[in-house]
């Protein structure tokens, strides 16, 4: 909080953990008078301990407030300034956390390092959804949305990846196909006929019949027996009728 305010000027509200070896230990005592409060203070952070009901305190820090206040509008709860300030404004903070935890790109790891860039990302990808709608781009579905980003964010690398060398053909041809790329020359006579002989996968072994020709599909190696030759026109008329039923 103390770097938020000295390098950003960014004030903040929030509650604490009791297990925190900062809080003073009267902050945490649960026998306190109900209704009461506490107020401690530091050159950048004021912090406060309340009891909304007996056996339980609540503890707070702000830096946004430096006074011991009182609201006086909750009547007998007499809460303090701070803690009605936190319960208007926790809202958009839960809205975040939740829809984070919805779409999320989160990953299991033992890196806390990545675990704050996956946050960094999830709450980059929902402040951009609410900058483009203040600019009047009409966004109907966030889960397209961030699919469209994350496809945008991606898209140089995988094109750059698409055509490194070693890398196998079939990937390289689900890169292009989710790109919408179309396929170089050498790339497509590669796929038709392999750049070495290898054994037909689909022939006894003892036969050991060898071919350069690969499945489009399955990249495997295949003799002239198991090849059925079909035109461009014909492959796609099947892929769609295929995909109707």
């Amino acid at each position: 909080m103390n770097d938020l305010a000295k390098d950003h000027k960014i004030s903040g509200v929030g509650t604490m953990r009791k297990n925190k070896k900062e809080i003073p230990p009267c902050f945490i005592d649960k026998n306190r008078p109900e209704y009461s409060s506490q107020f401690g203070f530091s050159d950048t952070a004021t912090l406060v301990s309340y009891v909304p009901k007996k056996k339980r305190s609540v503890v707070l820090i702000s830096s946004l407030h430096s006074a011991a206040e009182i609201d006086e509008s909750t009547n007998e709860k007499r809460k303090p300034s701070i803690v009605t300030f936190y319960n208007k404004t926790k809202g958009g903070v839960d809205e975040v956390d939740k829809k984070a935890k919805m779409y999320s790109v989160s990953r299991k790891n033992n890196r806390w390092p990545l675990t704050l860039f996956f946050r960094l990302l999830d709450i980059a990808g929902i402040n951009s959804m609410v900058i483009l709608r203040a600019n009047n781009v009409v966004i109907r579905k966030r889960r397209m949305y961030l699919r469209a980003l994350g496809t945008e964010l991606t898209k140089e690398y995988v094109q750059r990846r698409s055509t490194m060398l070693g890398l196998p053909r079939k990937l390289k041809r689900n890169i292009r196909e989710h790109l919408n790329m179309e396929d170089s020359a050498a790339e497509t006579e590669a796929s038709s006929s392999g750049t070495s002989r290898a054994t037909c996968k689909i022939c006894p072994a003892k036969k050991r019949r060898q071919s350069k020709t690969q499945c489009k599909l399955c990249m495997k190696n295949i003799c002239r027996s198991h090849t059925t030759f079909i035109c461009n026109q014909c492959y796609m008329d099947e892929e769609t009728d295929s995909n109707e039923n």
